[in-house]
């Protein structure tokens, strides 16, 4: 866990030293507590029109979905949160189906492309990871989803089935759609 811990690391910060490692595992840690707003504010903040991405949380190892790491974003509108939006790294089964980012915007606020939003917002961050693509899966009725993917210009490449072993990971759904957005 640790060498992964300090491969994300260097990656976001593009630190060399073990002085530099060890600032920034601080702000990890920070982070992990809640607190990384207050202590680092605005450091890990984009905004694009009226809403904004702030830095929620980073995990390490989430074995149950198959991500070595969780990036997280609280989507804001005027400092109200309306949604979140996650970048999952990572290959396994389970992020076939989940898909390498996830989003989801509060019903009240749906419909103001505020995904697509979020989702642009992360681009530098997911080109910083070195990532030349991302999979993005949707159910395959989420229409206001699949036209999100669509906004973002990502390339439908298949719709799956998803095998019963996965089927409470991927909260029933029986078949996703997994799209590819080139970074």
């Amino acid at each position: 866990m640790a060498k992964a811990k300090h491969i994300i690391t260097c990656k976001l910060f593009s630190c060399n030293s073990l002085p530099e490692i060890n600032l920034y595992d601080n702000i990890i840690a920070a982070s992990l507590k809640g607190r990384f707003d207050k202590i680092f504010k605005g450091l890990f903040d984009f905004r694009k029109g009226e809403i904004k991405l702030s830095l929620s949380g980073v995990y390490f190892e989430d074995t149950y979905i198959g991500a070595e790491n969780i990036i997280k974003y609280d989507v804001r509108l005027r400092r109200r949160k309306v949604g979140y939006v996650t970048i999952r790294i990572g290959e396994s089964p389970q992020l076939f189906y989940l898909g390498h980012i996830g989003y989801r915007i509060n019903e009240p606020f749906r419909g103001n492309g505020y995904a697509a939003k979020a989702v642009e917002l992360l681009i530098p961050i997911i080109r910083r990871l070195g990532y030349k693509s991302m999979v993005i899966t949707t159910d395959e009725d989420n229409i206001p989803s699949r036209k999100t993917c669509e906004k973002l210009g990502c390339i439908l490449e298949q719709i799956v089935k998803v095998p019963n072993m996965f089927l409470d990971l991927c909260m029933g759904s029986k078949t996703k759609c997994r799209y590819i957005l080139i970074i």
